[in-house]
């Protein structure tokens, strides 16, 4: 499976399923999906055999410079969340 080259103008890297055409500064955008641990010394859903809290939307692309940026988008990824208002109104 190739992911595409390095660079502006790439195709979106497929992650979970998501491959995105939206471009943020003429490079591609990638939302994935993460667990994340709270390191709360009592917390029984992060423990050794836990997967973590989550999961949880991310999307990542580059800046004009061309460094890596990772923003957290919800518990909800975006298409998914107008497609769930349009089914409730």
């Amino acid at each position: 499976m190739s992911f595409g080259g390095k660079g502006k103008n790439r195709g979106g890297k497929t992650i979970n399923g998501s491959k995105s055409n939206e471009t943020i500064n003429g490079y591609a955008v990638s939302y994935f999906k993460k667990f994340s641990k709270c390191n709360k010394p009592n917390c029984t859903v992060c423990s050794n055999e836990g997967s973590g809290h989550g999961p949880y939307w991310y999307k990542k692309y580059r800046t004009r410079d061309g460094k890596s940026v990772t923003k957290y988008v919800g518990r909800v990824k975006p298409d998914q969340a107008q497609e769930q208002d349009e089914e409730t109104e």
